[in-house]
């Protein structure tokens, strides 16, 4: 179906041939859970990575909320605070299980 040819009338199904493939999926496994703690990474590092620097920060923080994109993406609250949420998402890779 051409872009020209979308209308109100077909505009679902032109929608569901485009992203039925990321829509129904399995959702991936991961090894945190709501409720974990976890610290974040403070540096974006490489593979030959030398340094004197921390790589994860001193807090820790609490999973708050899981959000199946892909990838999937992970909410944090700060634990030493009010239990107030941390803005942005974070991806399993910047977070390192506590």
């Amino acid at each position: 179906m051409a872009s020209k040819d979308v209308n109100k009338n077909n505009e679902n199904v032109a929608w569901l041939r485009q992203y039925s493939n990321q829509l129904f999926k399995p959702e991936e496994k991961t090894d945190i859970n709501v409720g974990d703690r976890v610290q974040i990474s403070t540096q974006i590092i490489g593979a030959f990575y030398k340094g004197f620097e921390p790589l994860w920060s001193d807090e820790i923080f609490q999973i708050s909320d899981i959000r199946w994109t892909h990838p999937v993406t992970f909410f944090l609250i700060d634990t030493t605070k009010k239990q107030e949420p941390i803005e942005g998402g974070f991806y399993r890779g910047e977070l390192l299980k506590v």
